[in-house]
């Protein structure tokens, strides 16, 4: 079996052991935390978010803090494609594949990781000039461009890919109605969601988007 912690040399579809599973975890973007910044003299516009919170439980599965605590990092530097990359079939590729940076990447990354309080605050800096070369791009400075003026817009979410291995739960976590605990292997990217949560799921039903807002 392949250590699972070579994770970001993924070929075009991910292919893990099978005893490891991927998990979109979805959060709402700070609609307050929008600003420019210059960074290698382009224009970028920097968008705030949270994810991850500590010791959450999402569809009886515990996400420990511990856990969280050791892996988030891994954010830093990953891309934010628009959406969750698939293939032409249906499955889940990584963002870092060349097939998902020509067809889901809109200038878009995550930069600034760091632990806030309970949970990671994450941003999102778009280079202004290569999203609005793609036409996802467009729609996603022009949503952007909106919320900085105050109008009233629909919400833009971000959904963290995560893959997990399931350890079963103490016999308390069980009584908790904790059916398993994870541990996390690798975190591919930070997707950025303008579209209704759930809609085009990839085929088959593969991972879980659930909204940690949510989450209890």
């Amino acid at each position: 079996m392949d250590n699972p912690r070579h994770a970001p040399h993924y070929p075009e579809q991910i292919q893990m052991p099978q005893d490891i599973i991927r998990i979109p975890l979805v959060s709402r973007v700070n609609r307050a935390g929008i600003r420019r910044e210059t960074l290698g003299g382009r224009e970028h516009i920097v968008v705030s978010s949270y994810t991850l919170p500590s010791d959450v439980v999402m569809n009886g599965i515990l996400y420990p803090a511990k856990e969280i605590n050791a892996h988030y990092k891994k954010l830093e530097g990953t891309l934010a494609p628009f959406g969750h990359p698939i293939d032409d079939a249906g499955e889940f590729i990584s963002a870092r594949t060349p097939l998902a940076i020509n067809a889901f990447h809109v200038g878009a990354f995550n930069r600034n990781v760091e632990q806030k309080g309970n949970r990671i605050h994450v941003e999102k800096w778009i280079d202004v000039i290569t999203a609005n070369s793609t036409p996802n791009g467009k729609r996603l400075v022009e949503r952007l461009e909106a919320m900085e003026r105050g109008e009233d817009s629909e919400p833009i979410d971000t959904s963290v890919a995560l893959l997990i291995r399931e350890l079963p739960p103490t016999v308390e976590q069980q009584e908790a109605k904790i059916r398993a605990v994870a541990n996390i292997v690798d975190i591919d990217h930070d997707a950025i969601l303008m579209d209704e949560i759930g809609a085009a799921r990839p085929s088959q039903g593969v991972g879980l988007m659930v909204n940690v807002d949510q989450a209890v």
